[in-house]
């Protein structure tokens, strides 16, 4: 769903399930944007390999009470909380983008 409404709104969108996938993929896809869901396996270790690898902002996707401070945390400016409307998701990324 995700994919479909980013590509629907004008976006160029590669889609990684795992977080090695995802490091690979944006070291050839060169994105601006980088959506990362918080619940994957050690996200903070793949923003910090992201940030030395690629000039992406990440936005982390969340439905963390605790979203604020774990961003905080990873150093991290966009956080969209789950659960969302397309209108915020496409908002977030357009905000991230132009960081």
């Amino acid at each position: 769903m995700l994919t479909t409404l980013l590509r629907l709104s004008g976006f160029d969108v590669a889609v990684a399930r795992k977080a090695i996938d995802g490091l690979i993929l944006a070291r050839s896809f060169k994105p601006q944007v980088i959506l990362l869901d918080l619940s994957i396996t050690a996200p903070d270790a793949l923003v910090k390999a992201l940030k030395a690898e690629v000039s992406a902002e990440v936005v982390l996707v969340t439905g963390s009470v605790n979203a604020a401070t774990v961003a905080a945390a990873m150093n991290v400016k966009h956080v969209l909380m789950k659960p969302f409307e397309p209108d915020d998701l496409v908002r977030v990324v357009i905000a991230a983008a132009a960081t």
